[in-house]
């Protein structure tokens, strides 16, 4: 199980699969990009599942928990997923996907994180 990287930190789900024999680096749970927008790229490994696929941890820490996060397929294998960032805290976000993923995949999303503020009341 490999985590890569561009200053962001994360976490990878059992849900990614496991590590198969003849490719000991899988799963691999990659990010570039920033607290505010990037890519997410998933190699799965053997017997991946649904639900929490890995978890985005923000370089800061937002304001709030009031964040709303964009999840769109970059390619094709993950176009058609019903997937979404779940467990939205103000330090990052889980990546979750309803459908099961597929043995030795490679899977796309782009996100986009959006603080929402409120306005001050008089």
């Amino acid at each position: 199980m490999q985590i890569t990287n561009t200053g962001l930190t994360a976490t990878i789900g059992s849900n990614a699969g496991t590590t198969p024999t003849e490719s000991p680096s899988l799963p691999i749970f990659n990010i570039k990009g920033d607290n505010c927008k990037g890519v997410i790229t998933v190699n799965t490994g053997e017997n991946p599942g649904g639900q929490l696929i890995g978890r985005v941890n923000f370089t800061q820490s937002f304001g709030s928990d009031n964040l709303l996060i964009e999840i769109l397929p970059v390619n094709g294998q993950a176009h058609g997923l019903p997937c979404f960032a779940g467990g939205i805290e103000n330090s990052g976000f889980e990546l979750i996907c309803y459908s099961q993923l597929t043995d030795l995949n490679v899977y796309q999303w782009s996100y986009t994180v959006t603080e929402i503020i409120e306005p001050n009341t008089p």
